[in-house]
């Protein structure tokens, strides 16, 4: 208990065999008992027989039982509960660090992406060219960029930033009212929400991978160019010492 005292603690313990030293462990600042000691006995059997009893009550009438373990097990259980609290406020941390990071890239992601911009087209033909998509979507609005691979039935067609719909409703107001190339009808669409959102994350993806592995091309290409120059000249420093 918190209100023991030294002479209290000292002669529970010395019921158990002889007894050296006792040391009452403290809050700070406030030097209040924690209600834990250190206790040395003077003959180390009888600090094994004391740690080997099955269960030991400060007084009869309390609740709990004594938590009994050696200076050595009670310091490697702090230490083992630090590096569990070290692992755990990382792993929160870096949780927390991923969804800021998150939150940063959906941030950018809006301010970046142009709303509205991108057409849905399904239902082309394996013979179907990009150039030949540029010419019938380009009667109908400004087309900055075709994803798009040959033999799909599936296309991308990005527009200037809200051009996507009257593109779409200008091919609905022309005389066919249809999308058609290679007399194939075509289903054509806005992309919108995550399916927008999403078409917007791997493009500057995909370009941000392209400038990485550009820098890494030259990078590697100074070295291989400075490693050449220093080459010829530890070769000519060699010829001249012959």
């Amino acid at each position: 208990p918190v209100d023991a005292t030294l002479d209290t603690v000292q002669g529970f313990f010395e019921k158990f065999g002889k007894i050296e030293t006792v040391f009452m462990r403290r809050n700070k600042p406030d030097n209040e008992f924690k209600g834990s000691v250190f206790v040395t006995f003077a003959d180390l059997e009888e600090e094994k027989a004391f740690l080997a009893l099955e269960s030991v009550k400060y007084t009869d009438d309390a609740e709990e039982a004594l938590i009994k373990m050696t200076k050595d097990d009670y310091f490697k259980s702090k230490r083992d509960e630090e590096k569990k609290k070290k692992k755990e406020t990382t792993a929160a941390d870096e949780e927390e660090k991923a969804e800021k990071r998150k939150a940063d890239e959906e941030k950018m992601l809006d301010e970046r992406m142009s709303k509205g911009a991108v057409l849905f087209v399904k239902g082309l033909t394996k013979e179907t060219t990009i150039e030949e998509m540029k010419t019938f979507f380009g009667d109908f609005g400004n087309v900055a960029w075709v994803e798009y691979a040959k033999g799909d039935e599936k296309a991308l067609i990005r527009f200037q930033e809200g051009a996507a719909q009257k593109v779409v409703d200008q091919i609905k107001e022309s005389e066919g009212g249809k999308a058609v190339i290679n007399g194939a009808e075509l289903e054509i669409r806005v992309l919108e929400g995550d399916e927008e959102r999403e078409y917007w994350r791997k493009m500057f993806r995909d370009i941000a991978d392209k400038k990485n592995k550009s820098k890494s091309k030259h990078s590697q290409n100074r070295k291989r160019k400075f490693g050449g120059r220093q080459g010829d000249r530890n070769s000519k420093r060699a010829r001249h010492s012959n």
